[in-house]
């Protein structure tokens, strides 16, 4: 039998374990300093400030307008139309949002990875033979069409679906007339029908043929639902709405609702038909300037000497470019920034990296200045939708091209 530590051993012991306890603690406090001032520090580059506050604000005006029994499915795809799905998602989910879309199946397992409970649907295709992750992730997956959905019950068991009804768009979705191959993929026993639903294809017009589209769309669905009940087949739950369709076609009998852009605050409130709803911008994009130069008449700017100086210029050179996210068709004059609550044209190309810009009549400006690519400086303001008209585009494609290296920057600002 080993002899028992004798008690100089055993004070050796107690003396090792404190010193090495006092080592640890010392190693946590110091990454904890490390983590908090990488928190507080200012940013160097370019950056999205996203205002939690604001998201939780534009939560509360999309639930006064949908009815009580509704529940918010809000669409967090694209990186959650890139600002950061699963911080996004986390914050929704503190705001009492617990059902999510997603378009793939790696954003779902993403999602799940991250912690993100809650139902989690899969808008676009996933092919049949991952079935498994499917059901290993917990995640919702769309029927495309009647033939997926028989591809997928052939090879799978228990999976959790919607199924997607074309009542016009003609993008996915078996076809609304199609009430038997409906009935068969809602009475197949293979899988557990959650949801049909449909996508309206004109919700964001205010012109009077995308106005009767809609509303034939909606009525199409409704008939089916009734050829589908009158069959002795129980609905299960229904959603017709994206964030212009809540706010132009309220429908009172939906289940569900999936507003993406309006979450956001990104709203044209000329497209809004019957609602003016009071949703705010959540983030703001921002870059620094790198420096300032002097142009004479006659000098060029940027690749291929894109600019000419017509007088002399000074220019600034801002931290952001086409890798960003910032559109390269805002070149030479087209687009701007803000810098000392003055607006600063484009000269030039947009870079990868770096724009130029004009800023002869902006005095003061100096290298560390913040530059406001979207968002408000003093009295003026640049918006996303600005720069979706300038790049002869939609809000949700520079969204969601805002690039990766663009640090996310979140807070949580009283919305009141």
């Amino acid at each position: 039998m080993p002899q028992l530590l004798s008690s100089g051993n055993t004070l050796f012991v107690v003396y090792l374990c404190f010193a090495c306890l006092s080592v640890l603690v010392l190693v946590l406090v110091k990454l904890a300093s490390r983590i908090t001032r990488g928190s507080t520090e200012q940013p160097q580059r370019a950056w999205i400030v996203i205002d939690l506050g604001l998201l939780k604000h534009n939560v509360n005006i999309i639930r006064s307008l949908v009815d009580n029994e509704c529940k918010l499915m809000p669409a967090i795809k694209g990186n959650a139309y890139g600002l950061g799905m699963v911080p996004i998602a986390k914050a929704l989910w503190r705001f009492g949002v617990h059902d999510f879309c997603v378009a793939s199946l790696s954003e779902g397992i993403e999602l799940r990875k991250s912690g993100i409970r809650g139902n989690i649907l899969i808008l676009g295709y996933t092919n049949p033979d991952n079935w498994a992750l499917l059901k290993k992730y917990r995640l919702t997956q769309t029927l495309v069409d009647y033939e997926y959905g028989m591809s997928l019950a052939a090879c799978s068991t228990g999976l959790s679906v919607h199924i997607k009804v074309d009542t016009g768009m003609h993008r996915l979705g078996e076809c609304v007339d199609q009430t038997d191959r409906i009935c068969d993929l809602l009475s197949c026993n293979r899988f557990a029908v959650k949801g049909i639903f449909t996508q309206l294809s004109n919700s964001d017009s205010n012109e009077l043929m995308g106005i009767y589209q809609n509303r034939n769309q909606l009525a199409r669905f409704e008939e089916m639902l009734s050829r589908i009940q009158s069959q002795g087949i129980a609905i299960p739950e229904t959603h017709t709405q994206n964030s212009y369709g809540i706010i132009n076609y309220p429908q009172k009998s939906v289940a569900l609702a999936r507003p993406g852009l309006a979450i956001y605050g990104v709203i044209d409130q000329k497209l809004c038909i019957n609602n003016q709803p009071d949703l705010r911008p959540i983030f703001e994009v921002r870059a620094r300037v790198a420096l300032t130069k002097h142009i004479a008449t006659g000098e060029c700017v940027g690749y291929g000497d894109g600019y000419v100086a017509t007088e002399d210029l000074t220019i600034a050179v801002v931290t952001i470019g086409y890798a960003d996210g910032f559109p390269r068709n805002l070149s030479n004059g087209r687009g701007g920034v803000l810098v000392r609550g003055g607006y600063a044209p484009v000269v030039g190309f947009v870079c990868m990296d770096q724009t130029t810009v004009d800023v002869s009549r902006i005095p003061g400006v100096v290298a560390g200045d913040i530059a406001t690519i979207i968002g408000n400086d003093s009295d003026k303001s640049i918006t996303i939708s600005q720069i979706a008209d300038m790049s002869n585009t939609i809000s949700n494609e520079i969204m969601s091209r805002l690039g990766e290296r663009l640090e996310r920057r979140y807070v949580e600002a009283d919305s009141q």
